[in-house]
């Protein structure tokens, strides 16, 4: 798979009627598997602009992106982050996996947004290799496994229910 222009998964903004302004919606949904993935292009998942007024909306949350690969030359940009509103949504979340591997990265990355909503994983246990989180408020019930290479967190929180095991760490 090429990717050299545009992948949008993006909500909506908000409506607007009567004084009252509706919320942005929802990111969507990428899914990608294949072989090769590369290219120079934009995919996004994120969430629609709450609409102004006197009583403005939230902010739609950000989408999902999942990628999954055999061999991976892709340069272009992979966002899923939260609109802007009178709340700005939850950060979205971008999961790529090399095929070949057992584990896989994990992305959680609000862009320039405000960290005002929280982005829940699923019950469930977790390896990670590498795990980044910026300017997000993350839950997680489960047991958390980062292994092997980096941890990154700026501006955010990660509430872990269950536990949290590292290995082999830089962080």
């Amino acid at each position: 798979l090429v990717v050299n222009g545009s992948i949008y998964a993006d909500g909506n903004r908000g409506g607007y009627s009567s004084g009252y302004s509706g919320g942005g919606g929802s990111g969507g949904s990428v899914y990608i598997t294949t072989n090769s993935f590369e290219g120079l292009g934009n995919i996004t998942a994120k969430g629609g602009d709450g609409a102004g007024g006197s009583l403005s909306g939230g902010g739609g949350s950000g989408g999902r992106i999942a990628i999954y690969y055999n061999t991976k030359a892709y340069t272009g940009t992979i966002k899923a982050y939260s609109g802007d509103g009178y709340v700005d949504g939850a950060a979205g979340t971008i999961y790529i996996k090399d095929k070949a591997k057992t584990n896989f990265d994990l992305i959680i990355k609000n862009e320039n947004q405000t960290a005002e909503s929280f982005t829940s994983l699923d019950t469930n246990n977790y390896t990670i290799d590498n795990l980044t989180i910026e300017r997000a408020l993350v839950n997680l019930t489960g047991n958390l496994n980062l292994k092997n290479q980096s941890v990154t967190l700026t501006n955010a929180t990660l509430n872990i229910t269950g536990h949290l095991n590292v290995t082999n760490q830089l962080v």
